[in-house]
């Protein structure tokens, strides 16, 4: 059960890192808003949430890390952090894919 679940969870992880890249795809074909920086874009889709990201990390890690972690992150352009992103799930999917992979019991003969 546990290995399906697993399996499950792999797919998934590759359906939505295959949706980012078509999205992305889709992007580059329009060209549009592909080269604008990532909090930028960010900013546009929610602004209250982009807030809240940068007060919770402030406020409970560390002002430091926010300005010289993060904010460099946000200037980077849209395609960069989509193109991460997809990364990211697609070794997800394989790391659950592997392990809810069924194992074949080894026969003995003899």
């Amino acid at each position: 059960m546990i290995s399906l679940v697993l399996r499950i969870a792999g797919w998934l992880f590759a359906l939505f890192s295959v949706g980012i890249m078509a999205t992305l795809g889709l992007r580059l074909f329009e060209e549009r808003g592909v080269e604008i920086p990532w909090g930028e874009a960010w900013y546009n889709l929610d602004a209250g949430s982009l807030n809240l990201a940068q007060t919770l990390v402030q406020r409970y890690a560390s002002p430091d890390f926010w300005d010289n972690q993060i904010v460099p992150l946000l200037q980077r352009p849209v395609w960069q952090g989509m193109c991460g992103s997809a990364l990211v799930l697609l070794m997800l999917a394989i790391v659950f894919m592997v392990a809810g992979r069924r194992r074949r019991r080894r026969r003995s003969f003899g």
